[in-house]
């Protein structure tokens, strides 16, 4: 039985673009991500980023199987997760 009903996964902004050259530490966090995403698909998944709202929409086009995909930038992560009512059961950093 899976407990986990939301998430935090940190998604640096050069992990939002499609840049196939992604290489070493930063290929593995892509990987990594992105098997999350797919793992918990049906959950309500927070990516927290540097990047802009572009940057999110780009991401985002290319996760379809998400349920629901949030986005949050460093500086709004807090109040967004009240404002929603989320508890994140699992969080993912990169670095």
């Amino acid at each position: 039985m899976n407990m986990i009903n939301s998430l935090v996964i940190e998604v640096p902004k050069s992990l939002l673009l499609s840049n196939p050259k992604v290489n070493g530490a930063n290929k593995i966090s892509a990987v990594l991500i992105q098997l999350i995403i797919e793992k918990y698909a049906d959950k309500d998944i927070v990516i927290v980023s540097d990047g802009d709202q572009e940057d999110f929409d780009f991401f985002f086009k290319r996760q379809s199987q998400a349920r629901s995909l949030i986005h949050a930038r460093y500086q709004n992560l807090g109040l967004l997760l009240q404002e929603k009512g989320l508890s994140p059961d699992l969080g993912f950093v990169s670095d």
